[in-house]
């Protein structure tokens, strides 16, 4: 099973595939089948489950608390109880086991009815099943994540256990890492070319993020000591870096270390926060990002302001220009810019629509118009 956006273009549609539910065996991507497209990992590495999807009105046991999911553990059943809306809608996991010649078709809804009567403690509460569906404990990362106009994202290019959370954060990151490349290359901004950095880039990073989540389920089952567990939780939700050549890469670059959070405007990292005031509201970094490409500089950036202006009208690409300092556009309300992108006042940082850094120049420039065309052109074509 799958969903499919189509996005229109010159000549046949780019296809973006990924599949509908966070399970495995479920989540095998036919189309990733049909492109042939092998898969790395172990596997099922953990219990086999029921989703149970429901509607039941459970609001009076929860008198207004707000829940993410609860454990229920009784002596007729064992699972989990995950909210959808927290009043109706719910989703119960319970476990089965294949080696005790268990299987998905003996949940029937009857059974699955009398599982959640006897998870609630309420034998005549009103239940209507909306969905009943197998899924495992699995690691599994396609080879590659595009065959010619086809891209692959979320559980169609890899799919990990749930410890950890990191499942939607990951198949988000694929759509955020994707869309704005394919807007470029479908408004010719950009050559085709450009999109096949997707892989060069999320393939890693999604790598890193399968097996830590999978080292985390082993470390809960095994409670043993694994190589992953002195990594930040968060450097591998939000501080992995890209490497490819939409990233212009500096000469002094280090190998990025991924065990720990690191985000100081390095090329291919995340740019990142601090707080500013802009036109008279206190706004961070992170929302002048997200539609056009943009360059943060000194407050004093009529150069540069010209040189974005002149290599946007050439190339025919947006780029939005932010002074920072003082008398500039923004005004920084706490930390210095400088010292957190590890720039000078002279120097400047070119950030991609996906929020990642793709350039930067600590030290002024003797000629903008020409390093920031050079840069563009580098990366877009």
């Amino acid at each position: 099973m799958y969903d499919k956006l189509f996005l229109s273009c010159t000549g046949p549609a780019y296809a973006i595939y990924s599949d509908s539910h966070a399970c495995y065996p479920t989540a095998k991507s036919t189309i990733r089948q049909h492109a042939k497209i092998p898969t790395t990992g172990r596997g099922v590495i953990g219990g086999h489950y029921i989703n149970i999807y429901f509607q039941a009105d459970l609001s009076h046991f929860l008198k207004g608390s707000q829940c993410g999911w609860i454990q229920i553990l009784n002596p007729e059943v064992f699972g989990a109880l995950i909210t959808v809306n927290n009043r109706d809608e719910w989703v119960y996991h319970v476990a089965y086991n294949p080696s005790n010649g268990e299987s998905p078709e003996d949940f029937s809804e009857e059974r699955c009815c009398e599982i959640i009567k006897k998870a609630i403690g309420v034998s005549n509460l009103d239940i209507v099943i909306f969905s009943i569906l197998p899924w495992a404990t699995a690691e599994q990362t396609a080879t590659r994540f595009q065959d010619n106009r086809v891209f692959l994202i979320g559980d169609a290019a890899h799919l990990m256990p749930p410890a950890g959370g990191f499942g939607s954060n990951t198949g988000i990151q694929d759509a955020h890492n994707l869309a704005w490349k394919l807007a470029a290359v479908i408004h010719k901004q950009a050559h085709p070319r450009l999109l096949q950095t997707y892989h060069d880039e999320r393939h890693y990073a999604v790598e890193l993020t399968t097996k830590y989540a999978s080292d985390l389920l082993f470390s809960v089952i095994k409670k043993g000591v694994s190589t992953l567990n002195s990594m930040d939780h968060l450097a591998v939700t939000v501080g992995y870096k890209y490497n490819s050549t939409a990233i212009i890469r500096e000469n002094s670059d280090t190998p990025h270390r991924m065990d720990q959070l690191e985000l100081n405007g390095r090329p291919g990292t995340r740019a990142p926060h601090m707080w500013l005031k802009y036109q008279d509201k206190c706004i961070s970094t992170l929302d002048l990002i997200g539609e056009n490409f943009v360059l943060f500089t000194g407050e004093d950036n009529c150069l540069w302001r010209t040189a974005a202006q002149n290599v946007s009208s050439h190339l025919g690409v947006p780029i939005n220009v932010y002074g920072i300092g003082l008398q500039g556009d923004c005004v920084e309300c706490e930390d210095s810019w400088e010292a957190l992108y590890d720039v000078t006042s002279q120097g400047a940082v070119l950030i991609r629509p996906d929020g990642f850094v793709a350039w930067r120049t600590k030290e002024r420039v003797s000629n903008p118009y020409l390093i920031l065309k050079q840069v563009m052109t580098s990366i877009l074509w």
